[in-house]
């Protein structure tokens, strides 16, 4: 036998042994599925017998129990360890690679005779026509048989893929229709559970739909088995052709083209993901019912226990009456019972609940509704927010008539225990009349007994176990919750068009009617007070209805700032956490977030000074902005190698004596020194604060400040110059005296963008340990809310938080720590939760504030802060003037008492509030 027919021979032989081999693996594949589907059938007329008796706890725990077990859980666990689908797709994995090592190992080129080639392969091939030529060739030509076989199977393989594909696809639907008869036995299970009614016409139409399915995905799969064999039988002489073809050179540049094949494995592959998502949300939600039963029976049993004790406190109460003699002075028994509202029980039931929905359920879920055999342009693939969903569907039902019995029960024992005080008042005051010694006292207190004994003997009689009540009540909301989330899940699946499709005339009816409903209700009101609104006002304003004049209150309080006090939080806090966040400049240079371009201007600044050339700075930020954590963190990376002389303006300086005076103490100078000979004299750097303290606003009051200009301006060659001002200050100041002029470099503090505040929020918080969570924002109205999500106006809880922390600190980071304190509201478990930052309504604040204290505010901002007596100075006016000022701003939770100098300033809760009214009259 000669080379090229041993080379045909093996290779197709194991050309057609891994087809064959396929064949065989989908062929068993889909014959597990299809008896997976065939064992389920036989327990569909066992759950057609099944009784369900609405509000019964047995028959939750049953259908979440039994039920689920053999309809839906027994067939998933088989379908899990048989792995119909995963075998078939790694059957196709596996052949598609065996063939790439087949033709690996053929030889690129092949000496052969072209009648010897005809003989070997020209009566297999599909053209038999093309071996005529070959065989007048008798000299040896290169056959490029590896290309040759390469591009055909390439090209088979994608014909293939279609067929794949139509398998895979009858396959994903199979096993979907695992879910079907569960979810038809479950939707007759809850409408009976929740009181909405038995519909079996529906079950047994559910049950001859899936049955129909059944019947239909078996066909259809046979039939594309049969054409994947015959299109296998055919390949033999599509091999034989390309070889026959191989003495030409072949088109290599198809190999180079992108394979289609691996998008249409990713395809598949997430479409099975997606089909097993789906089969573990049913199982989880089975999970949840379980657990849910499990609350539902605990807190049906609290209120048995507390029916218990008032029937004890009942027995208790009778047996010190049966027992009471003339003259007892024993004390009357003690009250035993402890109620609990419904509203309470029913939010503890529903919390429990959802704490057990997130531990079980995915947050959100990918899946689709298997449709194509092959992906398309547009992929239908949709997201479940499963336990969003379920959390929703609780809080619905948590507070509707669903939970009516519990509120029902909530009454008789009020009732009762209304009756037991009664009973003991009665007592009490016969009692209190008979140890009188009042004429006929004794009779009294005999009646006031037996009157009371009479009133707990009728008590006995009508109060009744309420377990049954509270047991419908919770059940029949919990079904009704569970109804909600598997609508939800069913709409992500499907969309909610198909989703009514699939459902009979009058359960999609009921869902329209409720869901219409329910919107229409909305919009109808919304209309009608828009309406009434738009009347009354279009009255108003031609004449023909006069204003209402408000409504006088009792009593009238000035509106102030109001600061809830945080301090039990703050210190349940770990140790770590509060040294984080202390509200103290920052030291360490890897806390310092957002601030590159002003380290890069103070470099620059150093450079020049270093080159001997004129130059000074001046830094420009609100307190708290960062001022001193820059200048820290300078200190060690800018002025590095230089000793800074640092100093600040504790207090009032308002003369250039006094300044010189300040400066020499601050460079350590003797008293008779000249200052500015001794600033040219030797390079230094100098740091000074709070400049704002250098002047003051009146006749006369610049000359501190002019002076400390002067000697910056003379000696910025030699000395470095950084001064610290605030920003009002600084405009202020610019107008009056030029102080812009005499700086080379102006850096302001206060362009902080939103991602550096919380870059330095997060950045400290990580270090503690601690996760965090964050609460979502107020809900606005339902029907906003629904709107907001498909629009794509919907936010993150933590990028809402940060967008209203920014908000309310102005970018300010010591104001931004602080309202970050505020709005912590626990540290448990490791957790840290934070509360939405709380709406700042500043109009009644703003509203209140006359002219006078705008220019007060106005004057404080500009000077950093003021004493009685500089505020008198600076307006002109009494001592006790100027602090009846200071003291209302006090009063309004404006200002408060500078920490460490004297005088007052303005809060930094504040500060967000009072520029925000010197900016509605022009005074900023």
């Amino acid at each position: 036998m000669s080379e090229l027919s041993q080379l045909w021979e093996s290779f197709s032989g194991d050309f057609e042994a891994r087809n064959q081999r396929l064949i065989e693996e989908l062929q068993a594949s889909w014959q597990d599925l299809a008896g997976l589907l065939d064992a389920v059938e036989p327990e569909l007329a066992w759950a057609g017998e099944r009784k369900w008796e609405a509000g019964k706890l047995d028959s939750l725990r049953a259908l979440f129990g039994e039920a689920a077990n053999r309809m839906l859980l027994a067939p998933l666990a088989r379908n899990e360890r048989l792995r119909p689908q995963g075998r078939a797709l790694a059957a196709i994995e596996d052949h598609r690679a065996a063939l790439d090592d087949l033709t690996r190992h053929l030889p690129a080129t092949l000496e052969v005779i072209g009648r010897e080639l005809a003989e070997t392969v020209g009566p297999l091939a599909a053209a038999s026509w093309r071996s005529y030529p070959l065989r007048w060739r008798r000299k040896p030509r290169p056959a490029h048989v590896r290309a040759a076989s390469r591009l055909f199977l390439q090209s088979w393989q994608r014909r293939q893929a279609k067929l794949q594909g139509e398998l895979l696809l009858w396959m994903a639907q199979a096993s979907l229709a695992l879910i079907d008869p569960w979810q038809a036995l479950r939707d007759e299970a809850l409408r009976c559970l929740d009181g909405s009614g038995s519909d079996p016409k529906e079950y047994e139409s559910d049950c001859e739909r899936w049955l129909a399915l059944k019947q239909r995905l078996r066909q259809r799969a046979e039939r594309t088995l049969g054409r994947l064999r015959a299109r296998v039988g055919e390949s033999q002489k599509g091999l034989a052709g390309a070889w026959l073809r191989s003495t030409v050179s072949p088109e290599t540049a198809n190999l180079a083209q992108p394979d289609p094949l691996t998008d249409y494995g990713v395809y598949w592959s997430r479409q099975r993901a997606a089909i097993l998502a789906q089969h573990d949300i049913e199982r989880r939600l089975i999970e949840l019912g379980g657990l849910s039963a499990e609350e539902t029976e605990r807190t049906v049993d609290s209120i048995e226990t507390e029916h218990g004790q008032l029937l004890q406190e009942l027995e208790a109460f009778g047996g010190w009456l049966e027992g009471w003699q003339p003259g007892q002075t024993a004390a009357l028994p003690s009250p035993i019972a402890e109620l609990v509202s419904a509203e309470d029980r029913v939010r503890y039931w529903a919390a429990a609940i959802s704490r057990r929905s997130n531990a079980v359920l995915h947050a959100s879920i990918e899946t689709i509704e298997p449709r194509r055999a092959l992906p398309g342009w547009r992929q239908r693939w949709g997201q479940i927010r499963l336990a969003p969903a379920f959390q929703a569907a609780l809080g619905r039902v948590g507070t509707a008539e669903y939970v009516s019995g519990l509120k029902e029960a909530e009454g008789i024992h009020r009732r009762t225990l209304r009756e037991i005080e009664r009973a003991r008042e009665v007592v009490t005051y016969g009692l209190e009349v008979g140890h009188a010694g009042e004429p006929g006292g004794e009779q009294i207190a005999r009646e006031s007994v037996e009157n009371a004994k009479s009133l707990v003997a009728f008590q006995k009689k009508k109060t009744r176990p309420l377990r049954r009540l509270a047991e419908a009540s919770l059940v029949e909301a919990l079904a009704a919750a569970f109804s909600q989330c598997y609508g939800a899940v069913e709409e992500g699946r499907f969309g909610l068009w198909s989703r009514l499709a699939r459902q009979r005339g009058r359960r999609t009816a009921a869902y329209l009617f409720q869901r219409g409903g329910r919107y229409g209700q909305e919009g109808s009101r919304l209309l009608w007070d828009w309406g009434q609104t738009a009347y009354r006002g279009a009255l108003i304003e031609i004449g023909l209805e006069r204003q209402r004049d408000q409504r006088l209150d009792h009593v009238t309080r000035r509106a102030a700032l109001e600061v809830d006090d945080r301090t039990e939080v703050y210190q349940q806090l770990p140790m770590i956490y509060r040294r984080l966040f202390r509200l103290e400049p920052v030291q360490d240079p890897r806390f310092l977030v957002g601030r590159e371009a002003e380290m890069a201007a103070l470099t620059e600044a150093r450079e020049r000074w270093n080159a001997a050339k004129p130059v000074s700075v001046v830094l420009i930020g609100e307190r708290g902005s960062g001022k001193s954590s820059l200048l820290n963190c300078a200190t060690v990376r800018v002025f590095s190698g230089v000793e800074p002389i640092r100093a600040s303006l504790c207090e009032r300086i308002l003369d250039a004596a006094q300044m010189d005076a300040f400066l020499r103490q601050a460079l350590q100078l003797p008293a008779d020194a000249d200052l500015l000979e001794s600033l040219r004299a030797e390079r230094r750097v100098i740091l000074l604060e709070e400049v704002e303290r250098a002047f003051l606003r009146r006749v006369d009051g610049f000359d501190a400040l002019r002076r400390l200009l002067s000697l910056v301006a003379d000696s910025c060659r030699t000395t470095l110059w950084v001064l610290c001002l605030n920003q009002l200050a600084f405009k202020f100041l610019n107008a009056a005296v030029g102080v812009e002029q005499v700086f080379s470099h102006r850096i302001n503090a206060m362009s902080v963008e939103p991602e550096h505040l919380k870059n330095a929020i997060l950045l400290r918080h990580n270090l503690s340990g601690l996760r965090l969570r964050f609460a979502r924002p107020p809900s606005r109205h339902p029907l906003v809310e629904r709107l907001r999500r498909p629009l794509g106006l919907d936010r993150r809880a933590r990028e809402a938080f940060f967008d209203a922390l920014y908000q309310q600190s102005e970018g300010v980071f010591r104001s931004a720590f602080e309202l970050w304190h505020r709005y912590i509201d626990s540290a448990h478990g490791g957790v840290l939760r934070m509360r939405f930052p709380d709406a700042v309504d500043a109009d009644p604040l703003i509203t209140g504030l006359g002219r006078e204290d705008l220019f007060t505010l106005q004057a404080v901002l500009q000077h950093g802060g003021l004493t009685f007596a500089e505020c008198a100075q600076v307006f002109c006016i009494p001592e006790h003037s100027a602090r009846a000022r200071i003291e209302g701003l006090l009063d309004r939770g404006i200002l408060e008492r500078e920490p460490g100098a004297p005088g007052w300033r303005v809060r930094s809760e504040a500060g967000y509030l009072v520029r925000k009214a010197l900016d509605r009259q022009n005074l900023l």
